[in-house]
């Protein structure tokens, strides 16, 4: 599918006090988990990516600097949230908006290294974890917790040391009651990972593998699955409607189909980050009032049609040139929103492969690429676009994703995503 390509980055990554973007195609909420998140760089994996791809010919798209060297700290950075939550739960919930609050206030085991000035390879480095060590046999992950991680300074963890029997209890609450659970759980799923996970001393995490997986340390530190919540969540609090974290943000304040506030963490590992003092995230739903906001100044970064597909797509340019002092900066995933699911019950004619194959050669995927995503009018602006096609890998993960349209690199079986009437038929 098309690039999410102009998805908002201000913040965190730019850190200018007060500035403001024109984004569209993608979620703002990856952005606002990336900066609560943060990264120093310094992890396993973690190297500046070269500016590649198509150049910009518009005169439209702000270039993406790092000015953090600069950056002065205070002030508050100001979103929105197109949902409320059910539960601030983060183990047990469903809801992408209850993931969205814990990347801002939960830490993982690891992280995913972000892009920069290009996508992410999907490269970890560590969060809660500041070192780690695969068995030559690809089954046991040992990895050892930096020693200035504390919980929240309110009680019941009141600023206690981050422990390795934390994570040990939230992988098996993960595991007993998550929606996930089955992508990372041998248990849930015999198909997934992880066997079990232990701690031989507050400081050593040890991760059982059922069968090597190429895939592990990138699951550890997923942003849509294993959040550390402290083991007084099992009795001293409830994670449902309490937060207690140790990441770069506590929740300050959360009033129901209002909005979040969240707050600097002074217990947080770095501390030269975050610049800002505080987020604030009023529940905004329609989209036509978030526009109306983020056009009035009143939201500082903002995904100008997101998840508008082929509807609002035209806002993009239209808010950028009725706005001009507007920042538009090209994103840096691909979306992966679009895909063809096939029954398989009773008698179901999908059984056969070669009816598969021949409903995906009947698609015109550059006609839906263009159809959805306006990239004709983008294209006619003089904007760059990197085009692409998921294949069995949504076209986003650089570094696992391979071109279908590659004869050489993908193989015979890319006929199947190349449209052909004729041999479909």
């Amino acid at each position: 599918m098309s690039d999410n390509y102009w998805q908002s980055l201000v913040g965190q990554r730019l850190n200018r006090r007060r500035a403001l973007a024109v984004a569209g195609g993608g979620s703002a909420a990856a952005f606002l988990a990336a900066c609560g998140g943060g990264s120093d760089n310094k992890g396993t994996g973690s190297k500046e990516v070269a500016d590649t791809g198509p150049k910009d010919a518009s005169g439209l798209q702000a270039q993406r600097v790092d000015t953090s060297g600069s950056a002065t700290k205070g002030d508050i950075l100001k979103s929105l949230s197109a949902a409320d939550v059910t539960s601030l739960d983060p183990l047990t919930s469903q809801s992408f908006t209850t993931q969205v609050v814990a990347g801002f206030v939960y830490s993982r085991i690891l992280k995913v290294v972000p892009g920069f000035k290009g996508p992410s390879k999907r490269d970890v480095e560590g969060d809660l974890a500041e070192s780690w060590e695969v068995s030559p046999d690809k089954l046991t992950i040992t990895l050892k917790l930096r020693k200035n991680v504390k919980w929240d300074a309110q009680a019941p963890t009141s600023s206690r040391p981050v422990a390795a029997d934390d994570i040990v209890w939230s992988w098996n609450r993960f595991v007993s009651a998550s929606p996930y659970r089955a992508d990372m759980s041998y248990k849930a799923n015999p198909d997934a990972a992880i066997d079990s996970m232990t701690a031989p001393d507050p400081n050593t995490l040890v991760v059982k593998l059922a069968q090597p997986d190429a895939s592990a340390l990138t699951m550890l530190g997923s942003s849509a699955h294993l959040y550390i919540l402290p083991k007084e969540a099992e009795s001293g609090f409830d994670p449902r409607n309490t937060v207690r974290g140790s990441s770069a943000w506590t929740l300050e304040k959360y009033q129901q189909s209002v909005g979040f506030t969240y707050a600097k963490n002074p217990n947080w590992y770095r501390t030269d980050r975050p610049f800002a003092d505080k987020i604030e995230l009023p529940i905004v739903p329609e989209y036509a009032q978030q526009l109306a906001q983020f056009r009035a100044g009143n939201v500082h970064f903002f995904a100008v049609a997101a998840q508008q597909a082929g509807i609002q797509q035209q806002d993009v340019l239209a808010t950028k040139r009725d706005v001009p002092e507007l920042n538009m900066l090209v994103g840096e995933q691909a979306i992966g929103w679009f895909n063809s699911w096939f029954g398989y019950t009773g008698n179901s004619p999908f059984k056969d492969q070669r009816v598969r194959q021949a409903v995906s050669m009947s698609y015109d995927r550059d006609a839906w690429i263009d159809a959805i995503y306006n990239t004709a009018d983008f294209k006619k602006a003089g904007l760059p676009l990197d085009i692409r096609w998921h294949s069995h890998l949504t076209s986003g993960l650089d570094g696992w994703w391979v071109d279908p349209k590659d004869d050489k690199a993908f193989g015979p079986n890319n006929q199947y995503f190349k449209q052909n009437i004729a041999e479909a038929k």
